[in-house]
């Protein structure tokens, strides 16, 4: 099947309202089988905790789909996605805006 994206990039920080992306990410993972990386950036002092929460979501969403979690060194969520996105990846994310 000729695919519009090859990946889905979801960048959750740990509040209700990022977490709402998860659900049409994970209906488009099961529906075209694309890989789902979730991406966040870590401070100094932050990765440990980072890395638990991610690895808590992918586990919480395993029956569904493996999901790569990705801890990036940077200062901005948007460098973070920006490091592990490529030209193929589709970016899901919500806003409270």
């Amino acid at each position: 099947m000729d695919r519009p994206f090859d990946e889905i990039v979801l960048p959750p920080d740990g509040s209700r309202t990022a977490e709402r992306a998860l659900s049409p990410a994970l209906d488009l993972v099961a529906r075209t089988g694309v890989p789902l990386r979730l991406v966040s950036r870590a401070l100094p002092g932050e990765r440990e905790q980072l890395t638990a929460y991610l690895a808590d979501v992918a586990d919480r969403h395993a029956d569904i789909t493996d999901v790569e979690t990705v801890v990036a060194g940077r200062e901005s969520i948007p460098d973070a996605i920006a490091d592990v996105a490529g030209p193929g990846s589709l970016i899901c994310l919500s806003s409270h805006g």
